[in-house]
């Protein structure tokens, strides 16, 4: 292997997107040395960071600036196999954003090389998952014997997201239909909302970890255009036509608050809140980072929930507008 040069601190992949920009402004702003890196530049940049012209699917340009790297965070939504493997094929550690649970398995596949490597990869580190796997397991340890969780997630419609997020969602709605929606009371005073089953990773890998079913659930916000929209997305013409549409609903709507419930049977529920979803990911992920700068983990590949805790993590979530909270919540 080349000597590695250390020219770049952290190269965000995807990083004048939603949540490629949002992690790429936090660590500018706490002085980190940071490349946002996508095919085209953006019309402004965070102040303190650079622009780096790269697509992701361009195997000799990726593996040119992985190597340049500390630390590479895949904002992408592309779900990629090949940027996780130039990362460890350089010796750099990543981050790594995706919800799709196909794609971080692939992830933890590279276990070995990993820790031959002496790196470390952090895998699902945002909202969802990330900040839900920390809740689930604080709910769990606070009602061990607990019959299973149940992970409630409201997003509002009033941000905007990119394609490859939007495209997920809508899919993810479009399949829904097989698990029955349920009425739940969500926390923070949010009030009652219709949530529908989606395949987010950690009902997977936790229902694993913790020996105990969990499942995902999730409502948009104002409900009236969710339900619409449910509906919608099972249609592939409309879908299609619901993804163009997406930038548009979010200006007019507007609401862009979230709240993520983890609810043991018993009604014990531990949750997170704030604003902007995107920017809550990029608090998580920002976390990761700085913790892989600092070499605080072993090597290998990692769920958040394998390396912190709920409880460690609440300074650094507090401390950037997240509010986070134990109470009861009401049978459904």
């Amino acid at each position: 292997m080349p000597a590695r040069r250390r020219d770049t601190g952290v190269l965000v992949l995807g990083g004048t997107g939603a949540v490629g920009r949002a992690v790429t402004s936090l660590l500018a702003r706490e002085g980190v040395p940071v490349l946002a890196a996508a095919r085209r530049a953006p019309a402004a940049l965070p102040t303190g960071a650079r622009f780096q012209p790269l697509d992701a699917l361009d195997p000799a340009a990726l593996r040119e600036h992985v190597h340049a790297a500390q630390v590479v965070v895949d904002a992408t939504g592309l779900d990629d196999r090949a940027v996780a493997s130039a990362a460890v094929t350089a010796g750099t550690q990543l981050v790594d954003l995706s919800a799709d649970i196909a794609h971080l398995t692939t992830l933890h596949q590279l276990d070995g090389p990993v820790r031959a490597g002496q790196i470390t990869v952090i895998a699902g580190a945002g909202l969802a998952p990330g900040l839900t796997n920390l809740l689930a397991t604080a709910t769990h340890a606070l009602v061990p014997d607990t019959a299973g969780i149940a992970l409630n997630l409201l997003l509002g419609l009033g941000e905007r997201h990119g394609p490859a997020a939007t495209a997920w969602m809508l899919d993810q709605l479009a399949t829904s239909s097989q698990h029955p929606p349920r009425r739940v009371e969500m926390p923070a005073g949010f009030g009652r909302h219709t949530v529908r089953w989606v395949d987010f990773a950690e009902q997977h890998t936790l229902t694993r970890d913790l020996g105990i079913p969990v499942t995902s659930w999730c409502a948009l916000d104002p409900p009236l255009l969710a339900t619409v929209t449910a509906h919608a997305a099972r249609v592939p013409g409309l879908r299609r036509a619901l993804a163009a549409w997406a930038p548009t609903v979010a200006r007019l709507t507007r609401r862009d608050r979230w709240v993520a419930a983890a609810r043991a049977a018993d009604g014990t529920t531990t949750w997170a809140t704030g604003r902007e979803q995107s920017a809550a990911s990029a608090v998580v992920a920002a976390w990761a980072v700085h913790a892989l700068l600092e070499r605080r983990f072993r090597p290998g590949v990692h769920d958040l929930h394998h390396v912190t805790d709920l409880h460690a993590l609440t300074p650094w979530l507090h401390r950037h507008g997240l509010a986070t909270a134990t109470g009861y919540s009401h049978a459904h």
